[in-house]
């Protein structure tokens, strides 16, 4: 993990827990795993801090436990920087859920967020509670039913449980038969629970959670669907998410390549789906439109049945990778470096005088791009020796220019963490700093709507407004605002970077 993860990790652990948590944490992130006498040894905490922030950390799955291999009695705790990363995409999940689903969805998924795991009773009241207007049985019912909904889309799955009471470490698993399997929901319990009565939830011993990999699954299938309808149309992206969801019925969702998808079925599939009139009269043109694309989105296996059609989802993460960096690289040093990148790229290894004709750029302005690139280590030097020359100097070698990917993208990676970790400290900062001014404006604003609702005079709301936020404190508050925005949009466009990356990442080592 490096110490840009860990930096972030840690404000965002901070940030929902709270100080002590955080610290728990920051221990476990220095270390492969740690039992409670050594973090309480390296943290000076006390031992039922440290257990509460433990518990906390482990309700989220956040962190995961062990029989230590010194003494099978006692635990030893490690975190999984991943999982706490996932807390950046939250917000994405919510709105994924709203526009996939409705805001019922969304309602659920967030108490899940919020909670860590739960009973889906637990879940199902505290969301009829929150945000239901008319807190009763068809409310319940709606929401009981939204939440069977979830998990047979497998947005929601079972957690692990203990496999047995006895012993001093417990073994958390799962049945894989059980994993999407709804226990019976009481519809008349679920009420009494509304209404804050004590009765028996015949579901007690079952919790729920978000199933992380299934929205990831989803963000990687509308990454794939998005770049193509840039490339080509809407219509070359329904195509493919038509192909996408014929891949889940022979292949798992995170094989590198799809299984052979058969021009006959895919018709049929969109034909009987699709409302798009020009796909399914130009199907076989769209297809090899795709299948002549440069990023490989797909590749025809043979001509069987018409032809037979693999998704190449490892090649197209890889290529929009590349992408992705060369659009680095024109944002910072401007299109000649990005042609200089690419050409590069291209050959593999290169001298920098053929470089300089490759791009077509003056020899002293490639020179100095070259450099920079080098510097930056977007691009590295391999040496070569002159076969038969003696000696070690500079003209007895040759110098390759070469592109090392993996160490890019990890680059990049701890880039995107630094940005991230900039504009949340931006952002606190902002807040902090100005939260007089924010908390009188937010005060002025249940008052106007109190006034409004009675029916006040809108003169006289204009003067209360007027004298309370003097026109100085408007402007900076107008300005904190618009930064706080744009902070806030920029954490989101880099978290899709991030996405891709760890995208790259997941399919490009070796398991």
């Amino acid at each position: 993990m490096s110490i840009q993860m860990g930096k972030l990790c840690s404000v965002l652990i901070g940030q929902r827990f709270g100080e002590t948590v955080r610290t728990v944490a920051d221990d476990l992130f220095g270390s492969v795993s740690k039992t409670i006498p050594m973090i309480r040894q390296s943290t000076n905490l006390e031992r039922k801090d440290i257990i509460k922030s433990l518990q906390v950390l482990i309700k989220f799955r956040f962190v995961k436990f062990t029989a230590s291999t010194i003494n099978d009695q006692m635990a030893e705790y490690s975190i999984i920087p991943s999982r706490v990363l996932l807390m950046l995409r939250y917000p994405s999940f919510l709105q994924f859920m709203r526009t996939r689903c409705n805001v019922v969805a969304a309602y659920i998924v967030l108490e899940l967020l919020r909670e860590g795991f739960a009973t889906a009773s637990e879940i199902i009241v505290q969301a009829v509670k929150k945000n239901s207007e008319e807190q009763n049985m068809e409310a319940i019912v709606e929401y009981r039913d939204k939440f069977v909904e979830l998990v047979s889309l497998e947005y929601i799955a079972r957690t692990p449980v203990p496999v047995s009471e006895n012993e001093a470490v417990p073994k958390l698993e799962i049945d894989e038969g059980k994993l999407f399997v709804v226990p019976t929901i009481d519809l008349n319990v679920l009420n009494d629970l509304l209404n804050d009565k004590s009765v028996e939830i015949p579901d007690k011993d079952v919790y729920w959670g978000v199933n992380y990999d299934k929205f990831n699954q989803e963000f990687r299938d509308q990454l794939m669907i998005s770049s193509l309808e840039r490339r080509i149309d809407v219509n070359a992206g329904d195509c493919l998410k038509h192909m996408i969801a014929l891949m889940y019925t022979r292949t798992t969702a995170w094989e590198p390549i799809s299984a052979p998808i058969s021009l006959a079925e895919l018709r049929h599939a969109i034909e009987k789906k699709s409302l798009s009139v020009p796909l399914v009269k130009h199907l076989e043109e769209y297809l090899s439109m795709i299948n002549s694309d440069t990023i490989g989105f797909i590749s025809k296996e043979s001509d069987v049945g018409g032809g037979q059609y693999r998704i190449q989802i490892k090649k197209v993460i890889t290529e929009l990778t590349w992408t992705c960096i060369e659009h680095v690289i024109t944002e910072k040093f401007g299109s000649k470096a990005a042609r200089i990148f690419r050409v590069v790229k291209l050959k593999k290894y290169i001298e920098q005088e053929d470089i300089q004709k490759e791009a077509m750029i003056p020899a002293k302005e490639a020179k100095l791009l070259i450099y920079k690139l080098m510097e930056e280590n977007f691009l590295h030097i391999h040496t070569v020796r002159k076969a038969g020359g003696g000696g070690n100097g500079p003209a007895k070698s040759f110098y390759l220019f070469h592109v090392k990917l993996h160490q890019i993208v990890n680059m990049l990676l701890d880039n995107c963490y630094k940005a991230i970790f900039n504009a949340i400290t931006r952002i606190t900062d902002d807040e902090t700093q100005n939260k007089r001014l924010r908390d009188k404006k937010q005060r002025l604003d249940v008052i106007v709507d109190e006034m409004e609702s009675r029916g006040e005079p809108k003169e006289l709301i204009i003067e209360l407004q007027n004298d309370t936020l003097t026109p100085p404190e408007r402007e900076i508050l107008n300005k904190v605002n618009l930064r706080l925005g744009t902070l806030k949009n920029a954490m989101l466009a880099i978290d899709d970077t991030l996405f891709l990356l760890q995208m790259y990442v997941y399919y490009n080592t070796a398991k």
